[in-house]
């Protein structure tokens, strides 16, 4: 019987010893799908841990990183902080379940005459047939954003369509030049109009 005591004492030693071995916020094994890679836009961020990447199949993927995930523009090593709403990336994952890890992040780089510019303003008008949205800035300048495939909308923290823009609504827009016009990258609604 003593035997019998001393031995569940050992074993009830040797199985808190194993799960005291792994350290304290470590990654949770990946098991299926290794290996897959994802391209898209960057459409936003969830704390310091998730971002939200609509792929070129139109389909919204939330990622996850862990402590070994890499980040990488222009062959160089980046953080998570560098990712931005609108930015290219091209990310290798493997998959558990539901969950998709981020291995490693390729952030895009933007040809010379795509340099992202940063615009605030009003909606004047949105003419949804023809992808535009004008936009009055604080110094009374009217500038027409052109939408594309790869622009993305946000409000309250939520996707949201072109359609769902309305005059009135104070936004911040993020735009390349390209081939004269101002081509929206991402436009983020910062406050409901009253």
């Amino acid at each position: 019987m003593r035997r019998l005591q001393t031995l569940s004492l050992v074993l009830a030693t040797l199985a808190l010893a194993f799960a005291c071995t792994a350290p304290a916020g470590a990654d949770p094994p990946v098991r299926t799908k290794k290996g897959t890679t994802i391209r898209g836009r960057v459409v936003k961020l969830h704390g310091t841990d998730r971002f939200v990447v609509r792929t070129t199949s139109n389909k919204e993927v939330i990622l996850r990183t862990r402590t070994a995930t890499k980040y990488l523009r222009n062959n160089r090593a980046v953080r998570f902080a560098d990712l931005r709403a609108g930015v290219p990336v091209t990310i290798l994952v493997d998959e558990d379940g539901d969950v998709v890890y981020a291995n490693s992040v390729t952030l895009g780089e933007l040809a010379a005459d795509e340099d992202v510019t940063t615009l605030e303003g009003t909606i004047v008008r949105v003419l949804e047939p023809d992808h535009q949205i004008i936009v009055r800035t604080p110094a009374r300048k009217e500038v027409i954003l052109f939408a594309e495939k790869g622009t993305t909308f946000t409000l309250d923290d939520r996707t949201v369509r072109l359609v769902d823009l309305r005059p009135g609504m104070s936004v911040k827009a993020k735009y390349a030049v390209k081939n004269k016009k101002h081509m929206a990258r991402s436009i983020v609604v910062t406050k409901r109009r009253r």
